[in-house]
């Protein structure tokens, strides 16, 4: 029999001297403390479900801030940066309000009435290794949910939030365009779309690159080749217009965007692991057994049923005199 947990374990050990410096984070948001080590490139702090980071409180928005790091084979090698995107509340950085602000290990930051520092650190074999969704099948046998293909496709992930409460989460990878509309076959339901029609291509997909169509009532942040930009001065400034213009979204931009209640979040990230196709009746024993078990005591339940026997009612002669009565009551009615 093999083993290929063991076999795992060997190779993450051989390859743990190789892996990244990662981040840890020490949050502390009013009792409650946690403790986060995190791998990613980029992270976002909010309100919503979504967020890497979730807090709550009432000076949190639902995307409120995002901090970016670099990282290296050591400390000296690990930067990182926090931007404020539109926040309601703002964003501290050892006491001071910054929108574009560089970090280091050590600085106080707060974001609503969280705060937190961070460090950088090398993890420990444990910690590195990844996390993964599984489904117990039987006392001998573990399998993986998800089916965890190689990252090789990029995808464009969407956040849709109204009135600061997320309705949906949605990710794109070869659809030529995403479509804002007032019907189920739109991308997204929204209440009004821009401009004049019932619906407004909110993204475009050329080749692999996607553009934002941004229109005037638009507002929010961009985040372009590391430069933050308010949508109302990016319309003047670059595109120099006030009315409809588009953007090119690279691998590393995002978008924030907003008009009366409704909020758009754009990233591109690596495309979600997908379900695995085998994890039904037949690949799930468990399942299996429970449907069969439910069809035999449902036939063993009618076959009872079919066999009781029904004791015949006996039908009770009414006398002739009373249904006479009962058929002419005017006859032997008392007449005053």
């Amino acid at each position: 029999m093999s083993t290929p947990t063991q076999s795992g374990s060997q190779n993450q050990v051989k390859n743990l001297a190789q892996t990244e410096i990662k981040a840890q984070f020490e949050i502390v948001e009013g009792e409650r403390k946690q403790s986060l080590l995190i791998g990613k490139d980029r992270l976002v702090f909010g309100s919503v479900e979504s967020a890497d980071v979730k807090l709550s409180g009432p000076r949190v928005s639902p995307i409120h801030a995002v901090m970016e790091f670099r990282f290296g084979l050591n400390e000296a090698q690990c930067t990182a940066k926090i931007l404020d995107l539109a926040s309601t509340s703002g964003v501290f950085v050892n006491g001071n309000k910054v929108i574009n602000q560089s970090v280091k290990p050590g600085d106080q930051i707060q974001i609503g009435d969280a705060s937190f520092v961070f460090i950088f650190k090398k993890p420990t074999l444990a910690s590195s290794v990844p996390d993964q969704a599984l489904l117990l099948i039987d006392g001998n046998t573990v399998s993986t949910i998800f089916d965890y293909r190689p990252p090789t496709k990029e995808a464009l992930e969407v956040v849709y939030s109204w009135n600061n409460t997320i309705l949906d989460v949605k990710h794109f990878v070869d659809q030529d365009q995403i479509v804002l509309g007032g019907s189920s076959q739109d991308d997204f339901m929204i209440p009004s779309t821009f401009g004049q029609g019932n619906t407004y291509t909110l993204v475009t997909k050329n080749g692999s690159a996607w553009t934002l169509n941004i229109d005037p009532q638009m507002k929010g942040v961009l985040y372009l080749n590391g430069e933050l930009h308010s949508v109302e001065n990016y319309l003047r400034s670059k595109l120099g217009t006030d009315s409809r213009g588009t953007v090119v979204l690279g691998d590393s931009d995002f978008a924030k965007i907003e008009t009366g209640t409704v909020q758009f979040y754009l990233s591109q990230t690596v495309a979600p692991p997908v379900l695995r196709k085998q994890t039904t009746v037949v690949g799930d024993p468990f399942l299996a057994k429970s449907l069969v078990t439910s069809l035999i005591l449902t036939f063993l339940a009618l076959y009872g049923i079919s066999k009781l026997e029904i004791a015949p009612t006996e039908v009770v002669q009414v006398p002739e005199t009373i249904a006479t009565i009962l058929y002419h009551p005017e006859m032997y009615s008392v007449k005053r």
